[in-house]
């Protein structure tokens, strides 16, 4: 059987071979990107590193966010604190 090549799809991207997206892409749930010993989790304008995915709010977590044009690092101990 033959496969389908995904540039063979209207919308659809691959990981191995590079592409030029435009237009503008809108997530309906955060977007979890898994690592060995942290996960990062996009969110609500957030990048967060976390140690466990399903709790953002957990002591030892930072996030990242842009704020009048200006980056803004937090961590998370008991409440979210710039650092």
């Amino acid at each position: 059987m033959d496969r389908v090549k995904a540039k063979q799809i209207t919308n659809c991207l691959d990981t191995v071979s590079a592409q030029e997206v435009s237009g503008v892409k809108r997530f309906s749930a955060p977007q979890v990107f898994l690592g060995p010993r942290q996960s990062m989790v996009v969110s609500d304008g957030f990048i967060y590193w976390v140690a466990s995915p399903e709790n953002l709010d957990e002591n030892g977590n930072s996030r990242l966010s842009m704020e009048s044009g200006s980056l803004v690092l937090e961590f998370f101990d008991g409440q979210w604190t710039r650092f």
